[in-house]
């Protein structure tokens, strides 16, 4: 699997592969980290978990806030 980074919709970083396998029911846990610089209030954040033929098997979105103090 793994994980397609999009902000406001263009692709901003692509992790490499890493193999998984099932946990009986359990479920898996898998994470990757991107630094994003100079984010503008309500951008969108998408990240997408794709297996390698491509499916999408896990998507999460944040749009971000207006920061502050």
């Amino acid at each position: 699997v793994r994980h397609y980074w999009y902000l406001n919709g263009k692709t901003v970083y692509t992790s490499r592969s890493f193999p998984i396998t099932g946990q009986g029911g359990r479920g898996f846990r898998f994470w990757t980290y991107f630094t994003l610089k100079n984010v503008t209030p309500g951008s969108v954040l998408r990240v997408d978990l794709e297996t390698g033929a491509g499916q999408l098997i896990g998507r999460a979105r944040l749009r971000s806030g207006l920061g502050g103090p």
